[in-house]
């Protein structure tokens, strides 16, 4: 079976899909963009032993990732680590977000029953608080891309494709590395 070390790793610069691997006997091993599958954009295939021989160079050559992929359950450890900070991250920005939801809604309260409503202050009020509860809504959106993310590589860690083993395995897949 052929490994292909980037596959679901490298992005179209072009339309943000994910490449794939492809293999024909007798041609070029390349990483293609997925949208040749329905739509072909313009972004151009990469040589598999081309960017992998890079890869494969700078990975043997970093102690760092060689000793990470030693024990894959560290890296796991910490990707649940960071899932946690998130996910407390998320439920603080939700509590300001309903504070600030509240601000607003005492604002408009305090205006209406105003006998003498200051229009200019009510409006700059009004922005500074809207433009804090759009903040807040970006930073929750973000939280949850990064959550999501940081859930699905949880729910489909595989540490066999995640070790030192994986990359030997398929060291022996191509004769330039």
């Amino acid at each position: 079976k052929y490994e292909y070390l980037l596959k679901d790793l490298i992005r179209c610069g072009c339309c943000g899909r994910v490449y794939m691997g492809r293999y024909v006997l007798g041609g070029d091993a390349v990483y293609r963009c997925t949208s040749s599958l329905k739509i072909r954009c313009d972004n151009r295939s990469i040589n598999i032993s081309l960017i992998e021989t890079i890869i494969y160079s700078l990975i043997l050559n970093s102690d760092t990732l060689l000793k990470t992929l030693e024990n894959p359950n560290e890296m796991l450890s910490q990707i649940k680590k960071e899932l946690k900070q998130n996910e407390q991250l998320l439920k603080n920005e939700e509590k300001e977000l309903t504070a600030k939801q509240k601000q607003l809604e005492n604002l408009i309260t305090t205006m209406t029953l105003s006998a003498n409503p200051n229009f200019s202050l009510y409006t700059k009020l009004e922005n500074d608080i809207l433009t804090q509860i759009d903040l807040i809504k970006n930073k929750i959106g973000l939280l949850k891309k990064d959550i999501f993310s940081k859930t699905a590589t949880v729910q489909n860690f595989n540490i066999e494709a995640t070790s030192q083993h994986m990359i030997v395995k398929a060291q022996h897949n191509r004769h330039e590395l």
